[in-house]
């Protein structure tokens, strides 16, 4: 179906983002636009600013941004022509059909996924020729058929230099396309691919699109990274996906729970034993994105680490999240093997099922790692021990099961119920009242022209090394100013999404943050925003500079000359003042 192209740029042009956005965000004045908790990933602190002045919305958080749209579309899951029809029906606006103009949803992403399809294709390809022999040895010595590697297209990338690369140019993308996926880099002697050598695994949306690839090595280099994984595109995000995520999800629904892993292969062996409910957080700690979207499907997960430290310490930062989104969670600890990749291979899928059922409940997981080494007899250990608690607490939302854990741990450490409540309800008000003190009173603790230096910046960054003589004193704006520093280099990098989901910030630092992010559109003339902020940089150095030669003329020790000379210099100091 095609529509007249004027009738769409119209209706296009026409729509109030305020209203359409309002319909799905608390939208809250700020300044010339507003602002709101971002609908595209879960926030405290609101990150989300729709400009009705630009037509434009623009989340610091996730980077998500666009017009009204591209929201439309995002947060409805539709096409470019579904989403124009419901406006258009919405609105009241009539679009003529027009035949030989057609409308297609982000051709360019169209392009990309193309691309990546193509790609799987090829390494699957290798995989099953006389170049991919070590890998298909590797995959079936871990215990995979050959059946079970094309219905999940596993594959295997060629230790060479250009392969890649020349393959997908043959097909007719371009350098910047490839490059644009991060199959390739680009070196001192020009373009090389990315994976080389490597067992490689697709990695699929939840639409079950391709959007990226991790890959293993298999040489014995330690100086090489066992597991690679794609970077971050313009269709792969690895905190907003999950490895094993297949049939949209309907495996999770129809076991009524998901098992979050932490590998490939451990993904791989649980589903080929029968377990596809079984998915992995793409060797990132899990984020609120994937807790998120395995929410959708089922409010039951048993998390499946390794058991050692890090695996523990793992399980519970996860835990965290996951109870923020009300998950009910257990914990399985197997008795033998390091892994469920290992188990499986050694033990088979029934006595994995017994130790499924055995899992525990993530209270006593916890109670239980918490414990390790300490004396409930020793009053300090004790009391330690009862605060570790407390991060586990606050992001219990649900009144009754907050209770029973509470009850829980009394019994467990013999102290009343009514005193563990209070404690914890007590540092839950501390929480909101530092908050609340950050939202009223964030403005008094930033010097203003510190405060305006890093909006000029972040308005255009070019004005980073023209200012590089600065001395920034406030900590969190030093903070802010490392991190743009640091990122210079990457100059398609999203300066504001790094800051905003630095986890050196609290919540208190990002209320500060977003306020100074959200008021950077504010600045009309940039150059003329500039120019002022560069002479009061000025005049705080001579000003600092005037301090220190009267300091110096409180000196009764200095001689008439010595004296002459620090008097005219606090006269030449004066003129440039005054100039």
């Amino acid at each position: 179906m095609g529509y007249n192209k004027k009738d769409v740029e119209n209706l296009i042009e026409n729509l109030d983002i305020v209203e359409i956005i309002g319909e799905y965000v608390e939208l809250k004045k700020s300044g010339s636009g507003y602002k709101g908790l971002c609908p595209f990933h879960d926030e405290k602190t609101p990150s989300f600013s729709v400009s009705p002045e630009k037509g434009i919305y623009n989340c610091f958080g996730c980077g998500a941004k666009g017009n009204a749209l591209q929201f439309y579309m995002e947060k409805n899951g539709l096409d470019f022509i579904t989403a124009i029809e419901e406006l258009a029906k919405k609105y009241n606006y009539k679009l003529r059909n027009e035949t030989g103009y057609s409308i297609k949803k982000n051709s360019n992403y169209d392009r990309y996924y193309s691309l990546m399809e193509e790609v799987q294709k090829y390494f699957g390809e290798i995989l099953f020729s006389k170049q991919g022999i070590l890998g298909l040895e590797y995959l079936k010595n871990r215990g995979l058929d050959e059946d079970f590697l094309k219905r999940y297209h596993l594959g295997y990338a060629i230790d060479g230099w250009n392969n890649i690369g020349d393959y997908l140019k043959e097909k007719g993308y371009t350098e910047q396309e490839i490059f644009d996926m991060g199959l390739i880099k680009k070196g001192e002697k020009g373009y090389y691919d990315t994976f080389r050598g490597r067992v490689i695994f697709p990695i699929f949306s939840p639409k079950g699109k391709t959007i990226g690839f991790g890959g293993r090595i298999l040489n014995s280099e330690k100086s090489t990274a066992k597991y690679l994984n794609s970077p971050e595109t313009k269709i792969f995000t690895k905190g907003d996906n999950l490895y094993g995520f297949i049939n949209k999800g309907s495996n999770i629904r129809k076991n009524g729970f998901v098992m979050l892993m932490e590998g490939y292969m451990d993904v791989l062996a649980a589903h080929k034993n029968g377990f596809a409910n079984a998915v992995a957080s793409l060797g990132t700690s899990l984020t609120e994105k994937q807790a998120s979207l395995m929410k959708k499907y089922t409010q039951n997960i048993v998390i499946c680490y390794d058991m050692d430290n890090a695996g523990r310490k793992a399980v519970e930062r996860a835990s965290i999240i996951l109870k923020r989104y009300k998950f009910n969670i257990r914990v399985l600890e197997l008795s033998e093997g390091k892994d469920p990749d290992e188990y499986l291979m050694k033990n088979g899928k029934e006595k994995f099922k017994k130790e499924l059922r055995n899992s525990i409940e993530i209270f006593d997981f916890l109670y239980n790692y918490y414990i390790e080494g300490i004396n409930l007899n020793d009053i300090i250990l004790k009391k330690n021990f009862i605060y570790r608690f407390k991060d586990f607490f606050n992001s219990i939302e649900d009144e009754i099961e907050h209770s029973i854990y509470i009850e829980k741990l009394s019994i467990a450490v013999d102290i009343p119920k009514e005193d563990l409540k209070s404690i914890f309800k007590k540092d839950n008000k501390i929480i909101n009242k530092r908050y609340k003190y950050a939202k009223i009173n964030k403005n008094n603790k930033i010097d203003k022209l510190e405060k305006e230096t890093i909006r000029i910046i972040l308005k255009n960054i070019d004005y980073y090394n023209k200012l590089n003589f600065i001395e920034i004193e406030n900590p969190l704006l030093r903070k802010v100013l490392g991190i743009i520093a640091q990122k210079l280099e990457f100059k398609d990098l999203k300066i504001e999404k790094e800051i905003i989901n630095n986890e050196d910030f609290d919540e208190e630092e990002k209320a500060m943050i977003i306020d100074i992010l959200f008021s950077v559109d504010e600045i009309e003339n940039e150059k003329e925003f500039f120019k002022d902020i560069l002479e009061s940089w000025e005049k705080k150095r001579f000003q600092n500079e005037l301090e220190e030669v009267k300091k110096q003329l409180e000196n009764q020790n200095l001689t008439i000359g010595e004296k002459r000379i620090l008097v005219g210099k606090r006269m030449e100091i004066i003129k440039k003042l005054k100039f």
